[in-house]
């Protein structure tokens, strides 16, 4: 069984990005350079604090009371998206159908998927 690896993404803003990947480790520059090019990357385990508390009480199912700030590009629909997976409680699924239809587009359950396809931050909004 190969290691999950999780390299974390933020800005002064907050949290900008979280990259899962599976039997292929690398340094997080490394990892993070072929998304943002033309960024100056750098590690600062200080920048990237309250995302990296808040992925290690969700892997140790632990309760994380306050949300972390963001600092992602999202069109108003996936905003609406994210907010209502969100409020999924932990351990439940819900289908893109059941996500269209809490976001009031009953029918938009493929641009849902779509959306969620585009998540930067898949273990903040799951």
């Amino acid at each position: 069984m190969e290691d999950l690896d999780i390299y974390l993404a933020s800005t002064k803003a907050g949290a900008l990005q979280i990259g899962l990947s599976i039997g292929n480790p690398c340094d997080c520059l490394t990892y993070f350079d072929k998304f943002f090019p033309n960024a100056t990357l750098i590690k600062d385990r200080n920048l990237n604090r309250s995302l990296m508390l808040r992925i290690k009480s969700l892997l140790f199912n632990r309760h994380f009371a306050e949300d972390i700030e963001t600092d992602i590009a999202c069109s108003c629909f996936q905003w609406s998206v994210l907010n209502a997976i969100k409020k999924i409680p932990f351990g439940k699924t819900k289908t893109y159908k059941d996500v269209a239809y809490l976001i009031g587009r009953p029918k938009a359950a493929r641009a849902v998927g779509q959306a969620l396809h585009k998540n930067p931050l898949p273990l903040i909004f799951p």
